[in-house]
């Protein structure tokens, strides 16, 4: 099927489809994408139009042919839907392909201002839009299920596995697999100390989140895998590096220059390997980057041995000890980006300046009332039943142990949202440590908030002083 001649005029052609069509020195690249395509049965008769007016959603789709052919499925192409009818190496499976979009009002991924700004990025910002996209489309396919492929004979008694990539908003190949844990598993992240001197690192605990706040304020529940009521879905695939910098990565004989910049797991230590090189040098497989995720409540569960002999990651969770696990092979691709070094008029007649970032909606991140708790869930140490409160500019957090069931409550300069925000305060930040037990959550809170009177009334009769 060729995907590359224009179909549709250059008006209703994507960003994303003229940048590859206008770059003279592209042919590797676009060859890449092409052998993706061969192969590729076009069921509706329309595929080669949407992925020139879409593109992100068709470019998913073929990648993922590509990489089931890679893994040695044989890819049915006679039924008109879900997307993939795959008969794998332990036996048969169904599969629909989907993507995270932007939502109205907010940047598209396209819509990227000069790659320096990658470091002023917002992280909690950027993970938060992540996850309220990511669990919109992995409910839709949910729902979708329901509505037109359960009672279909070649789909009865398969497995069914959701496959997503998100292209939610520039940037976005940042989210990694964090977006994804909260969504799937309500897991945040590990609250760790590590040891500089020794290389270390000691687990104190898990962050976790139950929901998420959409800009409406209404709340989006996450952890969808912890509970029954998604027993249909046996696992999602996921990929934040099948991007256009995979295929520039596949081109390694490339016409014009790139750096390519990756992060991979490193099993032996607490920092991932860096990487930094030129092409022809990088290296990278279709594959590296796969994530696959189970669903311990699945009524057919799928049984990944064909994804992890490839190198994919692995992520579970055991109801019966309420843990997630995650863990990849050591190398496994974390994140990758590239720069291109593109010569004045190397990309013919496609000019596009970017909008500027305040064209844009923002994410909401949520509000704490002056004053109250809110409960943030987790676990550090022996302390559970964490709940954090802002007051006259501190945050107080507030925790229960859970081996006498007293509580505890400290505090920090500054405003912060969640428990793994709390645990890595800068140390130059004022700090009131706990003191007092009490006998519950609000004693507790109301005796750290006279703290902090104190602290904030010595604070002021000392700048008087000086």
């Amino acid at each position: 099927m060729d995907i590359l001649t224009p179909v549709v005029p250059e008006d209703r052609q994507h960003p994303n489809f003229r940048m590859l069509t206008s770059i003279e020195l592209s042919g590797p690249e676009r060859a890449v994408l092409q052998g993706w395509a061969d192969g590729f049965r076009d069921r509706d008769g329309k595929f080669a139009k949407e992925f020139q007016t879409t593109y992100n959603s068709s470019f998913w789709e073929l990648y993922l042919f590509a990489a089931f052919r890679e893994l040695g499925c044989d890819v049915d192409q006679s039924h008109s839907s879900p997307d993939f009818v795959l008969r794998t190496p332990v036996g048969e499976i169904v599969a629909e392909a989907t993507i995270a979009s932007h939502a109205e009002g907010y940047a598209p991924e396209w819509e990227r201002p000069d790659p320096e700004a990658r470091l002023d990025v917002n992280r909690e910002e950027l993970i938060t839009l992540a996850t309220i996209r990511l669990a919109n489309a992995v409910t839709s396919k949910h729902r979708k299920y329901f509505a037109s492929y359960a009672t279909l004979p070649h789909v009865a008694g398969k497995p069914y596995v959701i496959c997503v990539a998100p292209f939610e908003q520039p940037f976005f190949f940042m989210q990694n697999d964090l977006a994804l844990r909260r969504v799937l598993y309500g897991f945040d992240q590990h609250i760790f100390i590590d040891d500089k001197g020794t290389g270390a690192r000691l687990v104190l605990g898990v962050a976790t989140r139950d929901s998420v706040t959409k800009d409406n304020g209404s709340q989006v529940p996450l952890g969808l895998f912890t509970r029954p009521g998604m027993e249909d879905v046996s696992a999602v695939i996921f990929s934040n590096t099948a991007t256009f910098t995979k295929v520039q990565a596949l081109a390694s004989e490339g016409s014009y220059p790139v750096i390519f910049l990756a992060s991979r797991y490193n099993a032996a230590g607490i920092e991932p390997h860096l990487i930094r090189l030129p092409r022809p040098h990088y290296q990278e497989t279709l594959l590296d980057g796969l994530h696959v995720c189970l669903n311990p409540f699945a009524t057919r569960p799928l049984d990944p041995g064909w994804l992890l002999e490839r190198g994919a990651a692995l992520h579970t969770y055991d109801p019966a000890t309420k843990e997630y696990s995650g863990l990849g092979p050591d190398g496994f691709l974390i994140q990758h980006g590239s720069f291109s070094a593109l010569r004045p008029g190397m990309a013919r007649g496609f000019a596009r300046e970017p909008k500027p970032p305040d064209s844009f909606k923002r994410p909401s991140l949520p509000d704490f009332p002056e004053g109250q708790l809110v409960a943030v869930g987790g676990q550090v140490m022996s302390f559970v039943d964490h709940h954090l409160g802002h007051y006259r500019g501190w945050t107080v957090m507030v925790a229960r142990d859970r081996g006498d069931n007293d509580w505890g409550a400290q505090a920090f300069e500054g405003l912060y949202r969640s428990l793994a925000e709390c645990q890595s305060v800068p140390k130059e930040m004022r700090y009131l440590p706990a003191a007092d037990w009490r006998a519950t959550r609000d004693e507790a809170f109301e005796d750290m908030k006279r703290r902090i009177d104190r602290e904030v009334a010595r604070s002021r009769e000392s700048r008087q002083a000086d």
